[in-house]
């Protein structure tokens, strides 16, 4: 036998659906204002100036007699001597860096963060001005980058 169905089931049937609907609704459409705030964030990031130094560490290249191991190694040791002595950097990127920028003592001027592969980039972004990061690793080699207030 099929038990009788009161109009207080239906409605508390249909207050839930509905309820349900609205839940669903406000979780699409925070999603979505999650999304633009994202888009809004990366593209504030983008157009951020950012200035910096780097001392590059190429290898494995006919250019460049290091290994890996090598360059990785030398720019390590190069990251902790410059956290020693932060007054070193332009002279050791002169020294060291295979960039075209190592006669700036490795400074790159003011950039935004299109302009620089990505790792690079993003590195830079996470430092605090004055701060100097463990190497980076590109395409190009390792960085070892100090960021530089944007002038």
């Amino acid at each position: 036998m099929k038990k009788k169905e009161t109009p207080v089931t239906g409605i508390i049937i249909i207050i839930a659906v509905v309820l349900l609907g609205l839940f669903v609704a406000v979780t699409r459409l925070t999603g979505v204002f999650e999304a633009k705030n994202q888009q809004a964030a990366n593209a504030a990031a983008a157009n951020e100036i950012l200035n910096a130094a780097h001392i590059l560490i190429c290898h494995s290249d006919e250019k460049y007699d290091r290994t890996r191991d090598e360059a990785i190694s030398l720019a390590m040791q190069i990251s902790m001597d410059v956290r020693a002595n932060p007054d070193t950097f332009g002279e050791l990127a002169e020294k060291y860096s295979d960039g075209p920028s190592k006669s700036k003592g490795g400074k790159l001027g003011n950039f935004t963060p299109d302009k620089m592969v990505a790792p690079f980039s993003e590195a830079v972004q996470k430092l605090k001005i004055g701060e100097v990061s463990d190497p980076v690793a590109t395409d190009f080699g390792y960085h070892v980058i100090l960021r530089l207030e944007p002038n």
